[in-house]
């Protein structure tokens, strides 16, 4: 049996916490250990929560049937967190919830996190450390980039390709065979028509970039 750890402890790391016991292999093939987390505040939310803070990623010694996910809303936060546990010889495993349909011939990276009630379609291909919140769609032959953060209610359609490190807030809806470049900002509720070439923030029907 696995010990499980979960790097951050704030309010998405909690709401993953909290569907735990209903994630495909809990309690067969890992139990929950504990949170890691760098912010000392998080003491009183795993406390509010009886729940046990680890302590911080930098001076966690992994022990042998340690593995983790990491479930910090931030791309660039969760790449560095992420490496950091990697170059220290830590493991990370698919947090997949047991409602999630997933169909077939889909391609999975590790340090997955796919929240109930998400639809994966035919074909799909999901990167490293990506994060899927409630009730998203991924059309057949999508594909996800490493470290994206997807909120809910977002619908990728078919061949909707994200970059690296893409974070899309809440009810974005990405039209057919639109590509998305790294690091871009997708504001709640974003309609994405075209390619997406350049990186920055995007927002609005039809979504068009900000300067800020």
């Amino acid at each position: 049996m696995r010990n499980l750890i979960i790097i951050g402890a704030s309010d998405f790391a909690l709401e993953v916490w909290s569907w735990l016991k209903q994630a495909k292999g809990y309690g067969v093939e890992f139990v929950f250990k504990g949170f890691l987390d760098d912010n000392p505040n998080a003491l009183l939310k795993c406390a509010y929560y009886n729940s046990e803070l680890l302590g911080n990623v930098s001076d966690y010694v992994i022990q042998s049937n340690d593995v983790f996910v990491c479930a910090i809303g931030s791309p660039l936060i969760k790449e560095k967190l992420t490496k950091s546990i990697s170059e220290k010889g830590g493991e990370f495993i698919n947090l997949i919830h047991e409602n999630v349909i997933m169909l077939n011939h889909v391609k999975l990276g590790v340090g997955i996190i796919i929240t109930p009630n998400c639809i994966v379609s035919n074909d799909c291909v999901i990167g490293n450390h990506v994060a899927i919140n409630f009730n998203c769609t991924l059309g057949h032959n999508v594909s996800i980039g490493n470290y994206c953060q997807i909120s809910s209610h977002c619908d990728l359609t078919g061949y909707v390709s994200l970059g690296d490190r893409v974070f899309l807030g809440s009810g974005v809806s990405i039209i057919p065979k639109v590509k998305i470049t790294n690091n871009v900002v997708l504001g709640a509720g974003c309609v994405v028509f075209t390619r997406i070439a350049k990186e920055g923030t995007y927002i609005g029907n039809p979504a068009k970039r900000i300067d800020f």
